[in-house]
């Protein structure tokens, strides 16, 4: 998706600059109107970072503009299920809002 290895490295692979790269890349590679990209740590345990398990950012993106979501989950049962599942409800939420947006 074209994400740079500069934002991969600093601010890193779970960050809203990726998200923003990562969502302006799916525009580009499938020419559609709208796209998502969603980066996190679903968990159970988290990466070699410090970021915690349950955080989650979300980008949709049309040609006009770029929205992106910060979810920081604490769920303590199911984690990986429960964040994945909270990741997809709440980029389909944005993607809603979006379109009604763009709408009016």
């Amino acid at each position: 998706l074209g994400v740079s290895e500069e934002t991969l490295k600093t601010p890193g692979a779970v960050s809203e600059e990726t998200v923003r790269e990562m969502v302006s890349g799916v525009l580009e590679v499938s020419g559609a109107d709208i796209g998502i990209a969603v980066s996190g740590i679903a968990g159970p345990s988290s990466d070699d970072t410090d970021k915690p398990v349950g955080l989650i950012y979300i980008a949709v993106a049309t040609n006009e503009k770029t929205f992106v979501k910060k979810l920081n989950n604490s769920f303590s049962v199911n984690i990986r299920e429960n964040n994945r599942n909270s990741a997809a409800n709440e980029a389909l939420k944005l993607v809603c809002e979006v379109l009604e947006n763009k709408a009016v």
